[in-house]
């Protein structure tokens, strides 16, 4: 039977022996129990398991963006061996990640050994108050990173120079291989919260500013699908740009960054129209009757446009191009009036300064005279038939 005593000796001699064999962290791989390991030394990978036994961490890949937490989680699988013990030793670039915090496993409750000191290494021992039962696949330990980093991948490597599965049975550290995992790093997506003005001309040209978050040198605007030009990444959170010419209507912000992450902003953006222009109108006078076809020629026409005189539509506006327009006058009392153009979104040339076209009253007309002919010495009486349009318009 083997007392206390014998066993406290034992214990020293073996944890003298696994320092000058494996360095002083090895240590904990002993368990606190005053029964466990009696008479048996560590061995490193003198035998193996049933299976080869393995560490990986789970995730191996993912997607991390800077400023936010990556939690990697330690798997120990023994196959069928039952394990008393788990060591592990994690690199990782100090530069990219930063350790935040370590949270136990569900297999070993028992954490014998932490260490993270060192920026770049992480070493944990885990262990099972004997007798052990923990086999196959386990949770050991999740580790908590802050990630650094905005591009390239951070790999965190196990160092099997300190990393060891240990089997129940005889302590011989069993671990056959290891997987580390690799995490690709990016910046945030860009986020675009305000805009600045909310409208401008068609020929584009506006000075824009726009505010969100994330925004990166080298960052790309589209304005209604089409790039804009000039845009100056101010900071993070502002950029400006000069919109470029299109269509009238309401229109999308997209702000890319390089690494083609995007923010949209949605219907942020009026594209208006110029006003229309009148240069002249041909001619520029007709009758009270209405009826006279006229061209006005001037700027900024659209399709729909409607030609007004004294604030009259025309009977018929029809949009020949941008420039030119025809269109046939309403009946109107005399006098001289201004000639404007609306186009369909509401624009109008101004009143101030406008063309003008004159209204007339139309000369009478004879279509019969009746009797055509009379004695010299007059006194016949005659009827006229013809038109007019006021009262005495024959004399």
């Amino acid at each position: 039977m083997v007392n206390n005593k014998q066993i406290q000796k034992v214990n020293r001699m073996l944890r003298k022996q696994i320092v000058q064999k494996y360095g002083v962290f090895a240590v904990a791989l002993l368990v606190i129990s005053s029964v466990a390991y009696v008479g048996t030394q560590l061995q490193k990978g003198s035998y193996a398991a049933a299976l080869p036994a393995t560490l990986t961490v789970s995730p191996a890949t993912s997607t991390v963006t800077t400023g936010s937490t990556v939690a990697v989680t330690v798997i120990a699988d023994s196959s069928t061996d039952s394990v008393n013990s788990v060591q592990v030793a994690l690199s990782y670039d100090p530069a990219l990640l930063q350790y935040v915090s370590i949270a136990e496993g569900t297999a070993f409750p028992v954490v014998t050994a932490t260490s993270t000191a060192t920026p770049g290494v992480i070493r944990v021992a885990r262990g099972t108050q004997a007798p052990a039962t923990a086999s196959g696949v386990n949770n050991v330990v999740t580790v908590n990173f802050l990630v650094l980093g905005s591009t390239g991948v951070a790999a965190v490597n196990f160092d099997t120079a300190f990393s060891y599965i240990v089997r129940s049975t005889d302590n011989v550290n069993i671990l056959a291989s290891t997987s580390g995992g690799n995490y690709t790093l990016k910046l945030p997506a860009p986020t675009a919260t305000s805009s600045s003005p909310a409208s401008g001309p068609t020929a584009g040209g506006t000075a824009m500013t726009i505010n969100g978050t994330n925004f990166v040198s080298g960052a790309t605007v589209l304005v209604g699908g089409k790039p804009a030009t000039n845009v100056v990444v101010v900071g993070s959170q502002t950029l400006t740009l000069t919109t470029p010419a299109h269509a009238a209507g309401v229109v999308n912000l997209v702000v890319t960054n390089p690494d083609q992450q995007a923010a949209t902003r949605a219907s942020a953006y009026t594209y208006i129209a110029p006003a229309p222009t009148i240069s002249s109108i041909s001619p520029s006078s007709g009758t009270t009757l209405g009826g006279t076809a006229v061209t006005v020629t001037g700027a900024n026409f659209a399709t729909g446009a409607v030609v007004k005189i004294g604030g009259v539509n025309a009977t018929s506006t029809t949009f020949v191009s941008p420039t030119t327009l025809t269109a046939s006058t309403a009946a109107k009392a005399a006098g001289m009036n201004a000639v404007t153009v609306s186009n369909a979104d509401g624009q109008t040339t101004p009143i101030n300064g406008a063309v003008s076209f004159t209204y007339v009253i139309p000369a009478p007309t004879i279509s019969v005279v009746s009797p055509i002919s009379g004695p010299t010495a007059g006194g016949t009486t005659l009827t006229i038939t013809g038109t007019a349009t006021r009262t005495g318009a024959f004399t």
